[in-house]
């Protein structure tokens, strides 16, 4: 084989690698990591036990405002138990006690109760901490850009547009 014919293929399978923080990771946010597999497990859990369609952006996204939670809770001298989140899922959210019974869709759920009690947080003592989150998103799922007029710009990969996912 001809080397001018590898080295075009090598260089595309390069660039395709770099469409995420490291292959096969769809989130990394507050130390943890969320692989493209997982994701996949969250999404088609939640969606049976909701009963609708959840895009993978709207999960990636819920994931990352519970992290932002978690940092405020932390900076606050704050402690939200388990147990006090399973009683808000069932509270709020339409299938939530469902949702925290089944161990895929459970972090979506808890992450879903956070973003509601960061309603209830002060605006600007949640933009430090969105300004200071280490996030590392694919790019297929949009881009996280707090401090500008919006907090998850849409960008889209090299090989899946964002518009796809959603």
């Amino acid at each position: 084989m001809k080397l001018t014919r590898v080295v075009p293929a090598v260089a595309a399978m390069a660039m395709l690698a770099a469409c995420s923080p490291t292959a096969g990771t769809a989130l990394v946010a507050g130390g943890q990591t969320v692989t493209e597999a997982d994701l996949t497990r969250m999404t088609e859990s939640c969606t049976q036990i909701v009963g609708q369609e959840i895009a993978r952006a709207d999960i990636v996204k819920i994931l990352i405002m519970g992290s932002v939670f978690d940092e405020l809770a932390v900076s606050a001298g704050q402690d939200v138990t388990e147990d006090q989140i399973a009683q808000m899922a069932g509270e709020i959210l339409s299938s939530g006690d469902a949702m925290m019974n089944d161990a895929d869709c459970r972090p979506v759920a808890v992450g879903a109760v956070k973003n509601q009690l960061l309603s209830q947080v002060d605006p600007e003592s949640a933009m430090d901490v969105l300004k200071g989150l280490d996030v590392q998103m694919n790019p297929r799922y949009g881009r996280f850009t707090p401090g500008e007029d919006v907090l998850f710009a849409t960008t889209g990969s090299l090989s899946v547009p964002a518009d796809a996912q959603q």
